[in-house]
């Protein structure tokens, strides 16, 4: 024969029942020891921060590679003037001796 469930009874199965799913919920040492291995200390974030490129150092080395490529881009611009200019002549060269080539 079963017996019948008092209120007391009831209390205390639930607050059993409800202690057993916190404990199963709650982290354990490893889990909070886990996290602050993982979690970036105001150190950390300090060297980080000591390692990036401010705006400044972006800027500096911007103008270092524009040093760089500015005589390249002279040279070329140089070197496409010529050949234009020695088309151009040609054509004259051509127009004059009569042997233009346009129809």
């Amino acid at each position: 024969m079963k017996k019948k469930e008092t209120g007391f009874d009831k209390l205390a199965r639930l607050i059993k029942s409800e202690g057993e799913d916190i404990r199963k919920e709650m982290a354990t040492k490893d889990d909070v020891a886990s996290l602050y291995r993982t979690t970036a200390k105001q150190d950390d974030i300090a060297e980080v921060r000591r390692d990036m490129a401010t705006k400044g150092d972006v800027e500096d080395a911007k103008e270092e590679v524009l040093e760089v490529l500015r005589p390249y881009r002279r040279a070329v611009d140089k070197d496409a003037l010529a050949i234009v200019d020695h088309g151009v002549r040609l054509v004259r060269i051509e127009e004059k001796l009569g042997l233009s080539l346009k129809k």
